[in-house]
């Protein structure tokens, strides 16, 4: 269903400003309402769905959560390279996705992802 007040940008906005800000565990509730949200809205391959998985994978890297936010990444990984391929959406998530792996202690893989969000 469609939100006609932006809620949902409202919600989206405060848990980029929380996750900046150093407080994930507060930006991943609401980053799931939104993801929640514009899935039913929007649907899987949307620029809207991408960026709502990012910001829920970017809040879990956050958290700790590293396993679920590199599925969470992974997947905005491929929606953008399908919805937006020559965008720097893609190269942006890439740059989650090496945090999320540097985290992990994953050093070898994170690192050229880490690199890709700079190019």
């Amino acid at each position: 269903t469609p939100d006609p007040k932006g809620l949902t940008n409202v919600k989206y906005h405060r848990a980029v400003a929380l996750v900046a800000a150093g407080r994930p565990a507060e930006a991943e509730p609401l980053a799931r309402d939104v993801l929640d949200a514009w899935l039913s809205e929007h649907g899987r391959e949307s620029v809207a769905v991408s960026n709502a998985l990012a910001l829920q994978g970017h809040a879990w890297v956050g958290v700790g959560q590293n396993a679920d936010a590199e599925r969470a990444l992974r997947e905005a990984i491929a929606v953008r390279s399908r919805v937006v391929p020559k965008g720097w959406l893609p190269h942006h998530a890439e740059s989650l996705l090496g945090e999320c792996l540097l985290a992990a202690g994953r050093l070898d893989e994170a690192y050229p992802l880490l690199i890709a969000g700079y190019r």
